[in-house]
């Protein structure tokens, strides 16, 4: 599936819709779910849908819960047009975040969701790993990964923690 231009609004809350219905089984929200598929589009490597497709609904390998096989293959078109949509943003230049507006119960920063979304799907190629031991080219990413834990990242090692 080749899609052009964005998903509507509709296709948008219907993915959405989608993923809440998910999270209590480890399943993404929509924030990290578009970060991992930044990762998945900007990666060095092509990865097969079907290794990644589960990691959005499950962090145990659950299977989706819909209605139907219809309702699967919906909801597949729609994940997969969206993966199709994020690749031609990054390619093109005009990718931007798709970030809470707020912070989350349970995260630090708006931007965590995002950033533990795109490092899982990092870690699916081991090609980013290469990438990521270049100390100049891990630079780059530094940023990512500071907020994905920033409390671990920058820990405090002054004597005085007011300091």
């Amino acid at each position: 599936m080749t899609r052009h231009g964005p998903l509507s609004d509709d296709e948008l809350e219907e993915i959405a819709s989608f993923l809440d219905v998910h999270l209590h089984q480890g399943g993404m929200d929509l924030s990290m779910f578009d970060g991992f598929m930044c990762a998945l589009a900007c990666g060095p490597n092509d990865i097969d849908p079907r290794e990644w497709l589960p990691f959005i609904w499950s962090d145990e390998g659950d299977q989706p819960r819909v209605d139907g096989d219809e309702r699967f293959e919906r909801i597949i078109s729609l994940l997969l047009g969206y993966f199709d949509m994020t690749v031609g943003e990054t390619r093109e230049g005009s990718f931007r975040p798709l970030l809470p507006s707020s912070v989350l119960p349970g995260t630090v920063n708006r931007a965590q969701p995002w950033c533990l979304g795109f490092m899982l799907g990092v870690s699916l190629d081991a090609q980013w790993k290469q990438f990521l031991e270049d100390g100049e080219a891990a630079m780059l990413a530094a940023p990512i990964i500071a907020l994905v834990d920033p409390e671990k990242t920058f820990e405090d090692s002054a004597p005085d923690p007011k300091a």
